[in-house]
Formats: C-alpha cells, sequence, structure tokens
C-alpha cells in the first residue's frame, strides 16, 4: 500500500470540495475564510491556488483534525 502525502493545497482543495463539509460550520472554525469565499471556492476550486498561505493553511489544519 502507497503512503500518499498530500500538501496543504491539497489539503484544502479537499476538505472544500467534500460536500460532507458545511460551509457553514468550516467558515466559523476558519478566521480567515468567510462563508461566501468558501462557496465561491467550492465552485471554482481551482482558484483556490491563488488564495493566501494564511488560509490554505488553517484550512489544511482543519482537514488534518477531520
Amino acid at each position: 500500500m502507497k503512503n500518499i502525502v498530500m500538501n496543504s493545497l491539497e489539503k484544502a482543495k479537499a476538505l472544500i470540495a467534500d460536500k460532507n463539509t458545511s460551509l457553514k460550520d468550516l467558515a466559523d472554525k476558519c478566521k480567515f475564510s468567510s462563508y461566501s469565499t468558501l462557496r465561491h471556492d467550492r465552485v471554482n476550486i481551482e482558484k483556490l491556488e491563488d488564495a493566501s498561505y494564511k488560509r490554505i493553511h488553517e484550512l489544511a489544519k482543519i482537514y488534518d483534525k477531520k
């Protein structure tokens, strides 16, 4: 079995793209992202690459806790 190592951007994308993740709950946990920003990110996931490092890192930490 291969070990898959994800970088922070991949973790953030996976978290936002997951339809089981409530964007409202995620916005409450993430001080660098509002609900509307997260909703926009979910629709345009490739635009997340332009997000600040702080947003990406915080989303990746939330992903790791899941």
